[in-house]
């Protein structure tokens, strides 16, 4: 949770078995959806209003502290519905190599 009581995976710490990656969404500038990129992965609004863009071409709003499991959705764009960017976390295992 962050100060305003929302969840947020940035400012903590992760186990080692677990990685984060940060996404920004720009105004304007839709972010095209590849299903291995969000794979097993959590992913948190952390800031802005996410909007996300089915293959049927409806949509769908998200904002601060939306939990989301975005690989089984099937999406084609991802767009920041406000006038500022979103920021995403995206927490997933971290795998080795054997």
């Amino acid at each position: 949770m962050d100060d305003t009581g929302r969840l947020s995976f940035l400012g903590g710490r992760l186990p080692p078995e677990f990685t984060l990656r940060v996404v920004t969404v720009l105004p304007g500038r839709p972010y095209a959806y590849q299903v291995a990129e969000w794979r097993e992965c959590l992913v948190v609004v952390e800031s802005g209003e996410l909007e996300l863009e089915h293959i049927d071409s409806s949509r769908h709003r998200f904002g601060p502290g939306s939990l989301l499991a975005m690989d089984s959705m099937p999406l084609r764009w991802l767009h920041a519905a406000g006038p500022g960017p979103v920021l995403l976390s995206a927490v997933s295992r971290r795998y080795r190599s054997r």
